[in-house]
């Protein structure tokens, strides 16, 4: 897996909400610039997947306020810290996305697509810094299915149950993968 995978985890220690009725609301990632929350779930990701080894890309919308740098110092010093024992972790690195707006439709944007362009493995997992795992997946049978069906170019992970509701409509067995799937719908 580790030739076939890069983790991409954009994070942020605040952004500034540009629209709806929360236009202007200063929205702050709760731990920063503590690394609590991105440790929890890059702990997460080591836990419930095989995808040890795998280059692990965590980059900062970093906009030159004083909380940035220190969260972003911070976030370099898990490279330090992190047990490689018992998170089968060795790959991360940090990188910077300087911006001088705080629109998140902009600086947001700017960083998934820098981050998308560092991959240089067939595939990547966009792994937001909120986002946790809460049951084993095995990834390495994603990427088997994803190699074998051309048309399978993208897995989405919900952060509700897999049931077919509003929001997930085509949850069903796919008739074109066969007994393949490496998780199974309910």
């Amino acid at each position: 897996m580790k030739n076939r995978v890069t983790i991409i985890t954009p994070t942020h220690s605040f952004k500034i909400e540009t629209s709806g009725k929360f236009s202007g609301y200063v929205n702050t990632v709760p731990s920063a610039p503590s690394t609590a929350l991105v440790a929890k779930g890059i702990d997460s990701i080591y836990k419930y997947t095989n995808l040890k080894g795998c280059r692990h890309i965590i980059g900062i919308d970093h906009k030159g306020q004083q909380i940035d740098e220190v969260y972003y110092n911070n976030l370099k010093g898990l490279i330090d810290t992190v047990d490689v024992q018992s998170t089968r972790y060795e790959n991360l690195e940090v990188i910077k996305s300087l911006n001088e707006t705080t629109d998140p439709k902009i600086t947001a944007t700017k960083l998934f697509l820098l981050l998308r362009d560092m991959v240089e493995t067939d595939y990547f997992l966009m792994w937001e810094h909120d986002w946790e795992f809460i049951s084993e997946i095995d990834m390495e049978g994603v990427i088997k299915v994803m190699d074998k069906y051309e048309f399978i170019n993208y897995v989405r992970f919900g952060a509700g149950k897999n049931e077919k509701n509003n929001l997930h409509f085509h949850l069903e067995p796919e008739e074109r993968v066969p007994g393949d799937a490496p998780v199974k719908v309910p």
